[in-house]
């Protein structure tokens, strides 16, 4: 099977370096996607070195295609530690990454972080990377879309990285690796989150396939969309084409268009890229004379052309509303917002200093405006009862963003407290109760996700139900996780659980396995303990590597 692909890196227009590296070789099958971090030289040095090692690794064709990636990976953590350690310049130094090798019709892909890589077939795209980060699982569970993603102020934060941490080769909070067929009629997108956080999924599809016959022109153009909508940070991307991905979109496979970059800085064959970009204006068929046909065929075919969605009639369009709460303004309360608030409304809360309790409401999102500057104050009325944030019966709500204590010099029992409720606690942080810092009850379905609950006397977290909690720090609370009895749907896993007096208290010796290969446990009096668990110390690291590979 015969594949084409090219690759560019821009330094967008808002950065004057670029960390991104990319590598593009078709004969070789290999494609890699570096996105370095740590700031100027140091980003630049973790993604040279990044690249480096597993281009060493991958050029031996020895062992398994996984234990190569897995192994050109390691390779590259371990030298960008080393340089960190040495090298006080270096130091928080680091990169994300996505590794593609194609070899006897599968498609291998080692990935670490937000860069992604895209499959675009039967005109449909699907992206087959998860990003490791906050954000990015909220968007794949379907809490947020792709645009709220994009927007999000954390979007560029990540849970997982190239250079920050020792990692055994299988650590299963480490490389993600996939394999899959790969189709002959298909095509391959990777990117960094230059072109991601600048353009939709469905643009990436629509130009790749507008491109069908020329990935040079494809990446090109993917490059110049995202510098056109903001250039925010670097932007790379490598398209792979197989042989038949042009036919299938009616095109001559491998024909020729002419695209040229602006102010490019890295073509696949190496070269300088041209300096100026004339885009395609369109396709004008012999013999049409009428001019208002010949409009309509440039329109249909000019790349920034996107056809608006329809408009619905008046009578059944639905409006949602943005409220907008603060001191100052006319709304001043969340209370307030609250009462005001339909279905499907949002309240976006400014900076500031808020009372409780907050009685969350149906369908309706309780956003702060900066992550961490809206705090939700609260104190004991009655005593042992109350709840700074509260929920019953809820079918659709969040919290995302707000700090959720006690009042100063008063007591507060618990943070939030959730009953037989889906709902979402995102970005939150929970502090100073002296019983629960969040508690999720009854047949919850709630998803705790992204929060730091710390330093509660009682118990950080109490969960049951159907609920899903995930990447959230609990640290320095008298206990940090409660498993109710009623939790056999319950998912726990990405959490970082670290000196709280004691760990996680689970329902039976099955709970205790899974909590302790699905998150990571540090520094607790005692790790994780219950019917039939022997309790024991907990200071050692709960992810091991895999003794079976």
């Amino acid at each position: 099977m015969r594949i084409r692909a090219h690759a560019y890196s821009h330094p967008g227009r808002e950065r004057s370096r670029n960390e991104d590296r990319v590598y593009s070789d078709e004969h070789g099958r290999t494609f890699v996607v570096v996105d370095g971090m740590g700031g100027q030289a140091a980003g630049e040095k973790a993604a040279d070195e990044a690249m480096a090692a597993i281009r060493r690794r991958l050029k031996e064709k020895t062992g398994e295609v996984e234990r190569r990636i897995r192994e050109a990976i390691w390779h590259a953590n371990e030298e960008i530690l080393r340089l960190a350690s040495t090298h006080d310049e270096y130091k928080g130094m680091g990169c994300v990454l996505t590794v593609a090798v194609i070899e006897d019709g599968y498609l291998f892909i080692g990935h670490v972080g937000d860069t992604r890589l895209y499959e675009i077939r039967d005109g449909s795209i699907l992206k087959i990377t998860h990003d490791h980060s906050p954000v990015g699982v909220r968007e794949d569970a379907g809490e947020i879309d792709e645009l709220e993603a994009m927007r999000h102020p954390r979007r560029n934060e990540v849970y997982r990285d190239v250079g920050s941490a020792k990692h055994d080769l299988y650590d299963d909070d480490f490389i993600e690796f996939v394999r899959r067929p790969f189709y002959s009629d298909a095509a391959l997108v990777l990117c960094s989150d230059g072109l991601s956080d600048m353009i939709t999924a469905e643009e990436i599809r629509t130009c790749v396939q507008r491109f069908a016959d020329d990935g040079r022109n494809a990446a090109c153009e993917l490059v110049n969309l995202a510098n056109e909508k903001g250039g925010k940070d670097n932007v790379s991307v490598i398209v792979v084409t197989g042989e038949e991905f042009a036919s299938r979109a009616g095109l001559k496979p491998f024909g020729k268009r002419e695209v040229r970059m602006a102010g490019s800085e890295q073509t696949d064959a190496g070269r300088p890229s041209k300096t100026r970009f004339l885009r395609t204006a369109a396709l004008f068929l012999a013999g049409m004379a009428l001019g208002m046909t010949l409009l309509a065929l440039v329109l249909a075919y000019w790349p920034d052309r996107v056809e608006p969605p329809p408009t619905p009639p008046a009578e059944t369009a639905e409006t949602f509303a943005i409220i907008r709460v603060g001191k100052g303004r006319a709304l001043d309360t969340i209370q307030r917002g609250l009462l005001q608030a339909k279905v499907g409304d949002a309240i976006e809360v400014d900076p500031g200093v808020y009372e409780g309790p907050i009685e969350l409401k149906d369908g309706v999102r309780v956003v702060a405006r900066e992550p961490g500057t809206a705090i939700i104050e609260a104190e004991d009325l009655p005593p042992g009862q109350s709840a700074a944030v509260r929920g019953q019966s809820l079918r659709s709500a969040s919290l995302e963003g707000f700090v959720v204590r006690a009042k100063q010099g008063r007591n507060l029992a618990i943070g939030i407290r959730l009953l037989s409720s889906r709902a979402t606690i995102a970005d939150t942080e929970v502090t100073g109760t002296y019983s629960i810092g969040i508690w999720l009850e009854g047949d919850s379905q709630g998803t705790l996700v992204g929060n730091r609950v710390h330093e509660n006397l009682g118990t950080g977290l109490m969960v049951e139900g159907r609920s899903r909690v995930t990447l959230n720090r609990v640290e320095k609370n008298g206990v940090a996780i409660v498993i109710g009895p009623d939790s056999g749907a319950l998912k726990i896993s990405g959490n970082v659980v670290r000196g709280n007096k004691s760990g996680v208290i689970v329902p039976s010796l099955e709970w205790k396995t899974k909590v302790e290969a699905e998150n990571l446990l540090v520094s607790n009096r005692a790790r994780v303990r219950g019917p039939g668990v022997q309790s024991e110390p907990g200071s050692r690291r709960a992810v091991p590597s895999n003794p079976n590979r």
